[in-house]
C-alpha cells in the first residue's frame, strides 16, 4: 500500500502528509529523508534486507513507490526479503519452542525489566509532548490579517 501511495502522490505529497500527519504515526520527515538516502545508496538491497529490520520494512515502500521502480522488481524483492524474514522466525520458532519452559523463565527474570522500559518509554514520550505543547503556548504564531 505504501508503494502505491510513494507511486501515486510522489514526493511532495508524501513529505506534506507527514508533516501533518506524521506525529500520529510515529513518522518525521527526518525518517522519510533516512530511507530515502539509504534506497539511494542501496536501491534493491534496501528492499530485500529492509524487510528483516521493523520499522524499515514498512518505511522502504515509500522510495520505491516514489522513484517509480518498477512494480515486478519491487515485489520481487519484497516477497523475498518477506520470505527470508518469516523462513528465520519459523527456523527460530522452532528451536525455542523445545525449549520454551526454559525460556519461560528467562522471561519472567527480566520481565520487571521489560516493564522499566515501557514505562520510561512513555515517561519521555509524555515529557516531549508537554514541552511541546508548552514551546507553542509560549511562543504563538502570529497571524497577519489583511
Amino acid at each position: 500500500m505504501l508503494y502505491a501511495v510513494g507511486r501515486r502522490a510522489g514526493e511532495p505529497l508524501t513529505r506534506k502528509f507527514i508533516r501533518r500527519y506524521g506525529r500520529w504515526l510515529l513518522l518525521r520527515e527526518t525518517d522519510l529523508d533516512k530511507v530515502n538516502r539509504l534506497f539511494t545508496r542501496y536501491g534493491k538491497a534496501i528492499i530485500l534486507f529492509g524487510h528483516l529490520i521493523p520499522g524499515v520494512r514498512s518505511l522502504v515502500s515509500l522510495p520505491a513507490g516514489m522513484s517509480r521502480m518498477p512494480l515486478s522488481h519491487f515485489a520481487l524483492f519484497t516477497l523475498l526479503g518477506a520470505g527470508a524474514r518469516v523462513t528465520l522466525q519459523t527456523i527460530t520458532g522452532a528451536l525455542l519452542g523445545r525449549h520454551w519452559p526454559q525460556l519461560i523463565l528467562v522471561i519472567e527474570e527480566f520481565e520487571w525489566l521489560v516493564y522499566l522500559l515501557i514505562a520510561a518509554a512513555l515517561a519521555v514520550g509524555l515529557l516531549k509532548i508537554g514541552w511541546a505543547v508548552r514551546s507553542r503556548l509560549a511562543n504563538p504564531k502570529t497571524v497577519e490579517v489583511d
